[in-house]
């Protein structure tokens, strides 16, 4: 089934009736629990639309984990670095219609890190094999013909057998074991297939070595890719969600921050009241792009037991970011460098002024957010903010050489709590009672990454926040899933290109 087109300017009124509904959709109680790009993007939608939605936000900023933070000396860094890339051409234009001149679309360079060497990612079979031995490339190529005999009709259960199967066993190890299990703190096999089908399907041995033989070439500005180009806001990804919140406010929206919900209020199969900020809220229609055990927390009367005991069986991934300012032009010109060995403490980082020039505060420093991948109360979750940094930046010294202590001007450290939904392999049916339950209410649309718990991409939350409000709108339950989350574009494959006179 093709997903439905997202047309934000869809939102039409007959002419002579428009004034009518206009007003009827005026009196809306819409309740937002979340001010990340899905709950946001919901607000912005149902703003344009007349409606002046309560959004309500337990941190005291907007963003959720696409949130941007402004150093008190002018330096700004993203949560983990989120490029914005979207096929969507209509939610496209939507982000540039927003931003204006503040989108910028710089060219990517991701690297892995590896044994000495920094390789290209995606992967390049080219570049692979003249730095290794040709020995060990060909190694790679006998493992992936094996595999495709051997394991073809070998089903997915886990991430090893998914990836195995369609790369063998040889790049399997040299480029996803340990990264995968540095981020998600489990062995892949016990990581569902699942997870590798959304988030690496564009991927191939066999691309990479078409591209290797057969390289595209642009022509002008018609063709771009994920792996060339995505788009990116002057001032870090989190500008989208300040810009969308601005615009729901100066529509006399509201929204709340300091201010986490409190009391979910239910009566039947509809969602009655919310109680946050010690105020409580009449609610015709709740979106809800929290994380779902917290959204069942709050509800009263409290949800069946059963439904409980499944949401805490619910996993997340927590994220530690120490953000190192270096007195340096620049540490490399790449946009991400990945640590996949487990011998390196921290799993990658990304260098924000090779995404936006403004994200410095004069063009001779540099700095790098460094990212952690935890789960909440470990040894590193819980250790002193300095020894962090010191640590962090005696390894990289040590280690790999890119700059030395007396470069580094300043730092800070940044913990985000459930940043990561976990596709365990026992994730489908405690997920699938709690989706179920909370979808009986009529009245309750659940969106965006938490609201969903799969670890989807930006644009998906955009358009399931979309997704939300036209439901409100055109009075038509609209399937949250119906959208096109796996189009094999992940690392490969065009993307629009917004063209300005």
């Amino acid at each position: 089934m093709n997903p439905r087109p997202i047309a934000f300017r869809a939102i039409v009124f007959p002419p002579g009736r428009r004034t009518f509904f206009s007003f009827i959709i005026s009196l809306m109680n819409v309740v937002i629990l979340g001010a990340g790009p899905a709950g946001l993007s919901s607000a912005y939608f149902l703003a344009r639309a007349g409606v002046a939605p309560l959004v309500i936000e337990k941190q005291g900023f907007v963003g959720g984990v696409s949130r941007t933070v402004l150093t008190e000396d002018g330096f700004r860094y993203d949560l983990g670095g989120h490029r914005f890339f979207t096929k969507n051409k209509v939610l496209l234009e939507m982000i540039a219609d927003i931003l204006g001149d503040d989108l910028l679309m710089p060219t990517r360079v991701s690297r892995i890190y590896k044994e000495g060497k920094l390789f290209f990612y995606p992967i390049k079979i080219g570049d692979v094999l003249r730095k290794l031995s040709p020995l060990r490339g060909a190694g790679f190529i006998l493992d992936y013909i094996w595999a495709k005999i051997a394991y073809r009709n070998k089903p997915d259960v886990s991430f090893e057998d998914w990836v195995v199967k369609r790369f063998g066993r040889g790049l399997y190890r040299f480029n996803f074991e340990e990264y995968t299990e540095k981020v998600w703190g489990i062995k892949p096999t016990e990581i569902s297939a699942d997870w590798a089908a959304e988030r690496i399907r564009g991927l191939s041995l066999t691309t990479a070595i078409k591209e290797a033989l057969f390289p595209k070439k642009e022509k002008g500005e018609e063709l771009a890719t994920i792996i060339d180009r995505f788009y990116y806001p002057r001032y870090g990804i989190g500008e989208i969600s300040e810009r969308f919140a601005d615009f729901v406010i100066s529509k006399g929206g509201r929204v709340m921050l300091n201010a986490p919900v409190q009391e979910v209020r239910w009566e039947g199969r509809r969602i009655v009241s919310a109680r946050a900020g010690n105020e409580e809220f009449p609610v015709d229609h709740m979106v809800g792009s929290i994380p779902l055990p917290a959204l069942l927390a709050a509800m009263r009367p409290t949800p069946p037991r059963e439904v409980m005991e499944s949401a805490g069986k619910l996993r997340f991934r927590d994220l530690l970011i120490v953000f190192l300012k270096i007195a340096k032009p620049n540490v490399t010109k790449d946009s991400w460098i990945y640590f996949p060995e487990l011998r390196v403490p921290f799993g990658r980082w990304h260098e924000p002024k090779n995404w936006s020039a403004w994200m410095v505060p004069d063009e001779s420093v540099t700095s790098l957010p460094v990212e952690y991948f935890v789960f909440k109360g470990d040894d590193v979750w819980c250790a002193e903010d300095k020894s962090l940094a010191d640590r962090t930046v005696d390894f990289i010294e040590r280690e790999f050489g890119f700059f030395a202590r007396k470069d580094v001007i300043g730092w800070e450290v940044t913990r985000v709590p459930e940043a990561y939904p976990v596709w365990d392999l026992g994730y489908k049916e405690p997920l699938s009672k709690v989706l179920s339950w909370l979808e009986g209410f009529e009245n309750l649309y659940l969106i965006g990454r938490n609201g969903r718990h799969r670890y989807n991409l930006m644009d998906h939350s955009f358009e399931t926040g979309i997704l939300a409000a036209k439901s409100i709108l055109d009075g038509k339950r609209y399937d949250m899933d119906d959208i096109d989350w796996g189009r094999g574009y992940l690392e490969a494959g065009e993307i629009p290109v917004i063209k300005r006179v």
